[in-house]
């Protein structure tokens, strides 16, 4: 079977920043730990409280950046695509909804 693109980079993602006491492949709590400091940054600016943003809207979140680069009419950059794809997927997998996802590995609340 072939190793698709989007697969390369999870793979290559997963050894630069997979927690060296979590199994290979665990995103979830790289994604917690980015919900937590977007939910402090966005209480420093604003002066209110504000929550942790849970890891599958980080997820969402990122997709939707990669949408904007993607969009730039003068440029096309494949990792946009590569990326997006890869996040996308990773939301499905961090969304609570889903009774297959991953489950957490710590409460965050």
């Amino acid at each position: 079977m072939k190793t698709s693109k989007a697969q390369k980079v999870e793979i290559e993602r997963n050894k630069q920043y997979n927690h060296p006491k979590l199994p290979k492949g665990e995103i979830l709590e790289n994604f917690t730990n980015i919900g937590r400091v977007w939910g402090a940054l966005l209480s420093s600016h604003s002066g209110e409280q504000h929550h942790d943003v849970p890891p599958h809207l980080v997820s969402h979140m990122l997709v939707a950046l990669k949408q904007v680069r993607a969009v730039v009419p003068t440029t096309y950059q494949d990792d946009d695509y590569v990326d997006g794809e890869n996040y996308l997927k990773f939301a499905g997998r961090m969304d609570p909804q889903n009774p297959d996802g991953d489950k957490p590995v710590y409460d965050y609340d």
